[in-house]
């Protein structure tokens, strides 16, 4: 749903940038894996029982990893889960399944907890726990830092469906990830599949933007952040994960709210990624955009009623959904989709903390 930013070149090799060539560091890594989780039990016992084979591949090659849980639930509700999995997963020396609670509300702020937790270790990988981890995932990703020891590595996520999608589903894409060649570098990155480099995270005194806890998009602007402050993303096409997807989010209003959302906090990574003198350029371009893009969907959509096209009537439903979710945005309103306290999800944007010369 989310444009993608233009690809550039494949690194062609190596290069350090961080402490010397074959450094403990690299070549015998202390990893911690985070999965945040909020009231999703069984896909909690999905993740960590794939995690356990993840776990095992990759031990050889690690000094240690901890798998670490972020239950951002007040009633700790993923606690038990975890418990069950010490009991029931082989141990091995050097690895650790650790629980942490975050009771206050938001991604960012669980993100933020995860990075606190790992900050005297080597990396920190994150991975949702609506993923199942595939084999060799997490030997991919740490030997793909190694090669080309940069500060974070992307890998590849796929959808899996629990029902067949429909028409209109395949047509709106609302799962679509990217594939690319192995060294790919990436401008940004989503979190459900990404390595990070704590050192180099360290240095550029990065952490996820408390803003957009409730709203989304902390991910690709800390990913922003963190290449516009000079370092580098590189992608793992072997590093892969499924991402299950439940009938539940291939409903019609719940892609399409997706859509808006997408398209309204994707204004607000912009204006927080812009430093003040060119933020009315921002919010006018965007503004701009979204009109031609609402208007151009509405057009699309009547040609569709007429011809009957459940494909050509998706695709324009979701333009209308992102173009009024970029006016919106444009506009200093945002859509709160991760709001637990009953309040209204659709109200003013935060004000603006994140530290936008970072890039």
């Amino acid at each position: 749903m989310t444009e993608e930013p233009r690809r550039r070149e494949t690194v062609p090799r190596p290069a350090p940038r961080h402490g010397r060539r074959g450094s403990r560091a690299e070549l015998d890594p202390r990893v911690v894996v985070a999965t945040l989780t909020f009231r999703r039990s069984s896909d909690l016992r999905r993740l960590l029982d794939s995690l356990a084979d993840s776990v095992e591949e990759a031990h050889p090659l690690c000094r240690a990893i901890t798998v670490l849980i972020v239950d951002n639930d007040s009633e700790r509700s993923s606690e038990h889960v975890v418990d069950e999995a010490r009991r029931r997963t082989t141990q091995y020396e050097g690895v650790t399944l650790a629980y942490l609670h975050v009771p206050s509300p938001g991604i960012s702020t669980a993100r933020n907890a995860a990075i606190d937790f790992a900050a005297d270790q080597d990396l920190l990988v994150f991975v949702d726990d609506d993923c199942v981890t595939s084999s060799g995932w997490l030997v991919h990703l740490i030997t793909t830092h190694r090669r080309f020891r940069r500060a974070a590595v992307a890998g590849r996520v796929v959808p899996s469906y629990e029902h067949e999608p429909t028409e209109w589903n395949r047509a709106q894409e609302a799962f679509a990830r990217p594939s690319m060649p192995t060294g790919t570098i990436r401008e940004w990155a989503a979190t459900n599949n990404l390595l990070l480099d704590v050192g180099s995270m360290r240095a550029a005194g990065l952490r996820f933007a408390e803003e957009l806890s409730l709203i989304g998009g902390e991910d690709t602007l800390f990913t922003r952040q963190l290449t516009g402050a000079g370092e580098t993303l590189v992608w793992c096409e072997e590093a892969l994960v499924h991402e299950v997807v439940p009938a539940t989010r291939m409903e019609r209003s719940w892609v399409l709210r997706r859509r808006f959302r997408v398209g309204a906090s994707g204004v607000l990574v912009c204006l927080l990624a812009t430093p003040s003198v060119g933020q009315v350029r921002v919010r006018g371009e965007h503004a701009l955009a979204g009109i031609w893009e609402a208007a151009s969907g509405a057009a699309n959509w009547v040609v569709a009623w007429a011809s009957r096209s459940e494909w050509r009537r998706s695709r324009a439903e979701g333009r209308v959904a992102g173009g009024l979710g970029r006016l919106t945005g444009a506009a200093g309103w945002q859509y709160y989709e991760y709001e637990r306290s009953g309040r209204r999800r659709l109200r003013r944007a935060p004000g603006r903390r994140a530290r936008a010369d970072a890039l």
